[in-house]
């Protein structure tokens, strides 16, 4: 069983999309951007067309930190996707963070079908520098690890990462077709998966019709772990308060799992985590029930408390 799973959103409605390639810092080391492509498209390391966004937070890498301000070193994930999937193309989305060359996190989003006149995904990412975080051990005994990337095919499955017990290993998003897999027993209906979620004591990957990735940091001090916040499964049909602050947690997405039963033949499908003016957590959206039957898109999220 999911450890947090919220259903939020699915729908056929144009909406507001994030302005391009913003990116917002804040004060108590909590960052915030958001990646659309505007203009002509770039092939992407993994063959699609897209854009990206450098975030200059720095990940750790194997080993520790290296060279540059050690205030620059943190960790990133997806606060919310904006993306279109279809039953009968050929299909392919991509929301991912990569580590560029520079040793920075990086977000990329792209696709494989432009023949309809669709873009690439809208994704917003958040990231935290370590500095943010009390009680955590020097950032010279940090450590990051990139665990190979989990896809289980058609069929969906789930996979322990390794050394995720000792580490905090953040989802960095999925490449695939989260409406390619018909669900057991209907052949009308859709399904897809991509995630990275909590299950005491380790981090499990999960994927169907995708391949899914994660980014994990932690120190070598002894007998350190990560502190998380712990919470019991939650469904919304409207936009609801977490009742967390961000001056208290940094909160990410960890998990993306869409229900398809009424196709349009396209549908814009929005799963997101809101930060209100006043730094407040939401989950956001809408459910839209249709004609033939219910289409839902459900979302993963877990937070980790600044005072560690």
């Amino acid at each position: 069983m999911r450890s947090f799973v919220a259903t939020v959103v699915a729908a056929t409605f144009s909406c507001l999309l994030f302005g391009s390639l913003l990116r917002t810092a804040e004060a108590q080391g909590i960052v915030t951007g958001t990646v659309e492509c505007q203009g002509e498209l770039q092939k992407l390391p993994n063959g699609l067309l897209g854009c990206s966004q450098p975030t200059h937070v720095r990940h750790l890498g194997k080993g520790g930190p290296g060279s540059g301000n050690p205030n620059d070193y943190g960790m990133c994930g997806i606060l919310s996707i904006n993306m279109n999937v279809a039953e009968d193309l050929t299909w392919k989305d991509d929301v991912q963070i990569v580590v560029n060359s520079a040793g920075e996190y990086e977000i990329q989003v792209g696709i494989n079908n432009t023949s309809v006149g669709l873009k690439p995904p809208v994704a917003q990412y958040t990231c935290v520098y370590f500095h943010a975080f009390k009680g955590v051990p020097p950032i010279s005994d940090g450590v990051g690890l990139t665990p190979a990337p989990f896809s289980a095919g058609t069929s969906g499955g789930s996979a322990p990462i390794s050394a995720s017990p000792a580490y905090a290993c953040i989802w960095a998003g999925f490449e695939g077709d989260l409406a390619a897999s018909p669900k057991p027993g209907s052949v009308a209906v859709a399904e897809g998966e991509a995630g990275a979620q909590l299950f005491k004591p380790e981090t499990r990957f999960s994927a169907q019709s995708a391949t899914s990735y994660a980014f994990c940091s932690g120190y070598t001090a002894p007998s350190w772990l990560w502190h998380y916040l712990n919470n019991s499964g939650v469904s919304i049909d409207t936009p609801t308060n977490l009742g967390i602050n961000k001056k208290d947690y940094w909160c990410y997405m960890d998990l993306i799992q869409d229900d398809i039963v009424d196709f349009g033949p396209v549908y814009t499908v929005i799963a997101q985590i809101n930060i209100s003016s006043t730094g407040d957590y939401s989950l956001g959206g809408i459910f839209h029930k249709m004609v033939t039957g219910e289409n839902s898109v459900s979302m993963g999220y877990n937070c980790l408390p600044l005072t560690q």
